[in-house]
């Protein structure tokens, strides 16, 4: 018997797979020591405070636990990874500090902090914040259907210099800048042109399946502390403009701002017709 500790959750694991559940967050620990961590707050995954801290937390506690040897992140839906962040809790702008402060804190754990061997399976749309959680992995798999990008600007918000860092280490510079001016968003096949993804695959089974490969594969060919200092070399620049905006004063600047709140008002509407 095996036994793993999750925010003050005792589990207990024998030889077949797991599926411990908490809230926003399922999280399957299956027999060759592989966590798969799905997102599950429904209806599109988007990112409110407590979600984001959920996230981190997770990935915190699987990276700590000796008896996880590599992580893959996916949703719980076929059409959508992640909307992004809530935009009903950035209307409440008494707590768009807090917001983007989580915000830049789970990404900057989920980029620097994770040394097992991470994967995203990317089933369905993922704008936005959904981009950003699937650039933190080392491996992204992307379904066909698929729409991702930084697309901020549509709604005036710049994102901060260390996400546009961040964009460019894996579209190009050149891109990366034409792309956050525009508030472009990509299919799956320009994603995978640019480099924005690494592979597509059928669905989201094949893509889980796919992550769970290409894991297990990281774990048993490179030698771990050279890979690890890779990542985290190759990485360097994001993670300081990172320390830099630790309190995501950058981003919050932008959500309090008149022309943006009125932004994500009407855009909320059109969701609504």
């Amino acid at each position: 018997m095996r036994f793993i500790k999750l925010h003050h959750h005792i589990v207990q694991f024998n030889s077949a797979s797991h599926i411990f559940r908490r809230n926003f967050v399922l999280i399957t620990k299956t027999p060759d020591n592989l966590a798969i961590v799905q997102l599950n707050r429904p209806p599109v995954n988007a990112l409110s405070l407590d979600f984001m801290t959920k996230i981190k937390h997770t990935f915190i506690e699987l990276n700590e636990d000796k008896s996880i040897e590599g992580i893959i992140l996916g949703s719980f839906s076929e059409k959508i990874f992640s909307s992004g962040l809530d935009l009903h809790e950035i209307q409440q702008v008494e707590n768009v500090k807090k917001i983007a402060a989580e915000f830049t804190n789970m990404s900057s754990t989920l980029y620097g902090s994770i040394s097992k061997p991470f994967a995203v399976a990317i089933s369905g749309h993922a704008p936005a914040g959904g981009t950003v959680l699937a650039m933190c992995a080392d491996y992204r798999v992307v379904t066909p259907n698929a729409y991702l990008g930084l697309n901020e600007a549509r709604l005036g918000i710049v994102v901060p210099s260390w996400l546009s860092l961040m964009y460019q280490n894996l579209i190009g510079q050149r891109q990366s800048e034409l792309a956050l001016m525009l508030g472009t968003l990509f299919n799956s096949k320009y994603a995978l042109k640019l480099g924005l993804v690494d592979e597509i695959v059928e669905d989201k089974d094949e893509a889980i399946r796919k992550c769970t490969e290409i894991v297990r594969r990281l774990i048993k060919e490179p030698e771990k502390e050279a890979r690890e200092l890779s990542k985290i070399l190759s990485r360097k620049n994001v993670l300081l403009e990172m320390k830099l905006d630790r309190n995501g004063e950058t981003m919050a600047s932008f959500f309090k701002r008149d022309k943006v709140q009125s932004s994500i008002k009407s855009y909320l509407k059109t969701l609504k017709k």
